[in-house]
C-alpha cells in the first residue's frame, strides 16, 4: 500500500494509467508558499518583477486577503 498526495490538477493525469482511489483532504485545504529569487543584475529583472506581480494576483486568497 502507498500514499502519494498530488495537487487537485494533477488528478486526473496522475490517475488514468492506474485503479486508484482518491480521498481529498478535508479543510481547511492544505497550502504552499512559492517564492521567487533572481540576481540584481539579471537582465530579465522587470520580466520577472512582472511574472511575480501576476503570480500574487492569481494567488490572493478569496476576499483579497
Amino acid at each position: 500500500m502507498a500514499l502519494t498526495k498530488i495537487p487537485e490538477m494533477a488528478v486526473t493525469l496522475e490517475t488514468r494509467a492506474a485503479e486508484v482511489s482518491v480521498a481529498r483532504v478535508a479543510p481547511p485545504s492544505p497550502r504552499r508558499t512559492i517564492g521567487m529569487v533572481w540576481r540584481r543584475s539579471n537582465p530579465l529583472a522587470g520580466q520577472l518583477m512582472q511574472v511575480a506581480a501576476a503570480l500574487r494576483q492569481v494567488g490572493k486568497p478569496p476576499g483579497g486577503g
